[in-house]
């Protein structure tokens, strides 16, 4: 653990909003004859450097209008310039709530009426705290593999889309960290399986649910995606492994090593022993590919050559590729077989080759790229050949028309502007993914890639589970924000600089940041996920060998921590967070047991779930609390556990809508919110096990802001002193969203919620608060009814770090 002090100094500066919202109607007929949208800002803040800033956003109450609705009715832009030194502006929401009296009432329910008002009315300012301190930086993506299902000569298309419901594909980062995602879900992050430093993923490889890894450091590994663990390991017996892949009957791994060899591995009876060694290659095996019968395995090695081998090793087929120069070596890095006699092979010399894997001849060389081309895909029709290269550019090669055993190109993209490592094709043909240096994901349609003008959709590399944790308070009574990085935690103070009396008036703060404690861990894997209680007093991280938890003491403005004894007999968490009192830890492990730790006494009490229900194997966790510590929630893909901590039981499980991605008990309440990948949002009540009324009336809520938006929600944020106001945070911005809590069967005097679609069963009516203003976002939670804390990464500070990709003439441009 160290400490150090890191100061982040930068002028006040804001942007001026004007918004009507949150205004009340007294009948459902009037709430749905009046809608209004967001107006469009009118101008845009520069967001560039790195630094904390803060801004105030100034609150005005409107008299009351009987005829709106509880929505945001405009948002109106407007930037003021001060002194050289600072820029000074103001952002201004007006907030109204109307409600309008039937008939004669009498004065006691008025003034309960006005009770009420008073208890949820926002406070006449709110400052928001805008941070960069934090330095985000993604990993580059080393390789792609989408789950592949067997399919036999029974299936049809329409078959193919129905195996394809529950589609998963892995990504492997350059850190080793691997992240499993759901394609048939709007495409969300279910888990990450943690690398280390010491590790490698250089290729991955599917076999049904079976998943494998190998990288550099020489040792094959099987993940039990269960529980996020590993499940068994072999060594390759040739060094570092380039290349993997498992046959079509599901029952060999073939692997390329660094000896020259490429080796076969049983799959049977869910082990993993190896089988045969092949014949020595001249180089490295850099490549790898069945036959569709699996008599044969292709193998392509750094000095331009590709074998065909037998099952047996023997080789049947030597096929080289004519060197640009006499000197130069050329790297075979992929290889695919279209059909029996087909086999496609990609090339440092930017060339796609098509063999005639029958007679070991070339068929034909297209010239793709000006740079390696370093990966290769087909489509499940074997009508289409996707490869990628150094370059930055895909290339789609279809057979030319009339000529049999010639292809051509037919499509090129350029939406990455770094190497693209890695290509692969959705089993269904619908879905082409591609990545690299550049961090992100991209996504393609395969069937309409050739078309031009075609759309496209790109994966932040943002984290896309929260790793931050704010707290409002802390032994140094300033707010502290946990940081979590692979290895370490570290701990940022928000503080607040003097100003001095020539400056901007008292209005205008300076922002800064301190960097009071870094901790580093002594682990082999990288963390999977930390929490830091509300207090600021304890924190808590997980990584595959357990969880630690430490006390944060201050001393003379000095933080420091130390590790609570007891916490050794916890088991890998997927998801932790502390009980409003910071008395206990609740860790939601791989297995979906909830273990409570006290951290008074430092016991532990496992819950086990009583309830059986299909989850599958891979799911996305969340776990949340009540503020009066009775209830908790935990989610395990879209199935949401109940449990009462007082009697230590798990009392009944929900189903959502979709993979939970987010979720929060509101204050003072036993409901909680709840955010889907579907990007809706739903309340429900965890005393029942059932939706709040509040969504029985108007069903699965879509914020405004999130009609365009094809992310997924990340955190959702109260504060107590307004707990019908939920802050909600995707990558792109926030939305504030009034979920009325005290609307109930029993309160009539209340808005009814819009009545909800009967198409797509959505509430159509437009809800939520968009604040765009700032983006990208890392993290965002309310301090109190008067704070906000933004954390932002820019991307062009991200794109700084990068490699320099490689340069490409320009027309014009000497």
């Amino acid at each position: 653990m160290s400490n150090s002090v890191h100061k982040n100094n930068l002028k006040t500066e804001s942007v001026a909003l004007n918004v009507k919202s949150f205004k009340r109607a007294s009948r459902r007929q009037s709430a749905s004859s009046k809608k209004t949208t967001p107006a469009k800002s009118t101008s845009q803040e520069k967001m560039l450097g790195v630094a904390s800033r803060s801004q105030s956003l100034h609150t005005n109450t409107l008299a009351p209008d009987k005829k709106q609705t509880d929505e945001i009715d405009s948002i109106e832009t407007t930037q003021k310039r001060s002194s050289k030194k600072q820029r000074k502006s103001t952002i201004k929401k007006q907030i109204s709530k109307s409600h309008s009296q039937d008939g004669a009432q009498s004065k006691e329910n008025t003034s309960s009426a006005k009770q009420k008002s008073s208890r949820h009315a926002l406070r006449d300012c709110m400052t928001v705290h805008r941070l960069r301190c934090i330095s985000f930086l993604p990993d580059s993506i080393n390789s792609i593999a989408f789950q592949q299902v067997p399919c036999t000569d029974t299936d049809t298309s329409s078959n193919r889309s129905t195996l394809a419901a529950d589609t998963k594909f892995a990504v492997a980062r350059s850190s080793a960290d691997i992240e499993i995602w759901n394609a048939s879900d709007n495409f969300v992050l279910e888990q990450v399986l943690p690398g280390g430093p010491k590790l490698s993923v250089e290729t991955m490889a599917w076999c049904q649910h079976r998943f494998f890894t190998a990288g550099i450091h020489a040792v094959i590994t099987e993940w039990d995606l269960k529980t996020s663990m590993i499940k068994a390991q072999c060594d390759s017996y040739g060094g570092a492994v380039w290349c993997m892949r498992v046959s079509n009957d599901q029952s060999t791994l073939a692997i390329g090593c660094d000896d020259g060899c490429a080796r076969l591995y049983s799959l049977d009876d869910n082990k993993l022993e190896l089988r045969s060694s092949m014949l020595k290659l001249q180089g490295r095996v850099l490549s790898v590919a069945w036959c569709p019968d699996d008599t044969s395995i292709a193998a392509g090695d750094d000095c331009g050559s590709i074998r065909l081998l037998s099952r047996r090793g023997e080789v049947t087929h030597r096929m080289t590729i004519q060197d640009v120069s006499v000197n130069e070596k050329l790297h075979v890095w992929g290889l695919e077989f279209v059909d029996t006699t087909t086999l496609v092979s990609t090339s440092s010399d930017g060339c796609v080759q098509i063999w005639n894997a029958k007679y070991g001849t070339l068929r034909c060389s297209v010239q793709t790229h000006s740079a390696p081309v370093l990966s290769l895909a087909v489509d499940c029709t074997s009508q289409k050949i996707f490869a990628s290269g150094a370059d930055s550019s895909i290339v789609c090669l279809e057979p030319a028309p009339g000529k049999s055993g010639t292809w051509t190109v037919t499509g090129k993209r350029r939406e990455q502007p770094r190497d693209v490592r890695s290509l692969a094709v959705s089993p269904d043909g619908n879905t082409l993914l591609a990545g690299g240096l550049d961090t992100t994901i991209a996504l393609y349609n395969a069937s309409t890639f050739s078309q031009p003008r075609e759309s496209h959709r790109i994966i932040s590399s943002l984290p896309q589970v929260p790793t931050i944790s704010i707290a409002s308070t802390s032994p140094l009574t300033r707010p502290l924000i946990l940081e979590q990085s692979k290895d370490s935690l570290q701990l940022w103070q928000l503080t607040q600089a003097e100003s001095t009396a020539d400056e901007a008036p008292s209005s205008q703060v300076t922002e800064d940041t301190q960097l009071m404690l870094r901790i580093q861990l002594r682990s082999m894997f990288h963390i999977s996920c930390s929490a830091m209680s509300s207090c600021g007093s304890f924190i808590a991280a997980s990584a595959l060998d357990g969880v630690r938890v430490f006390r944060l003491e201050a001393s003379h403005g000095i933080l420091s921590a130390k590790q609570v004894n007891g916490a050794g007999p916890l088991s890998f968490a997927r998801a932790l967070t502390f009980t409003a009192e910071s008395s206990r830890l609740l860790s939601l492990t791989s297995t979906g047991f909830l273990e409570v730790f006290s951290l008074s006494d430092s016991t532990k009490t496992a819950i086990r779930p009583n309830h059986t229900i299909g989850i599958p194997s891979t799911s996305r966790m969340h776990v949340t609390s009540s503020s009066d510590c009775q209830w908790a929630a935990t989610s395990r893909s879209k199935f949401i556990r109940w449990y009462n901590l007082d009697t230590m039981q798990c009392t009944g499980y929900t189903a959502a809508p979709a993979t939970v991605t987010a979720m929060a008990f509101v204050p003072q309440t036993s409901n909680v919110l709840v955010l889907c990948a579907n990007r809706t949002v739903n309340l429900y009540d965890g005393e029942h096990r059932r939706l709040a009324y509040f969504s029985q009336v108007s069903g699965p809520i879509v914020p405004s802001a999130w009609n365009a938006y094809k992310g997924i929600p990340l955190s959702v944020s109260f504060t107590p002193e307004h707990p019908d106001i939920a802050l909600l945070a995707t990558h792109s911005g926030l939305v504030m969203l009034n979920i009325s809590p005290e609307l109930s069967e029993s309160d009539s005097g209340f808005d009814q919620p819009a009545k909800r679609s009967k198409h797509s069963g959505t509430s159509q009516k437009p809800c939520g608060l968009s604040i765009t203003q700032y983006k990208p976002l890392l993290a965002a939670a309310l301090l109190d009814a008067s704070n906000m804390v933004v954390i932002e990464r820019p991307w062009l500070a991200i794109e700084a770090k990068l490699p320099s990709p490689i340069q490409r003439p320009k027309y014009g441009v000497s």
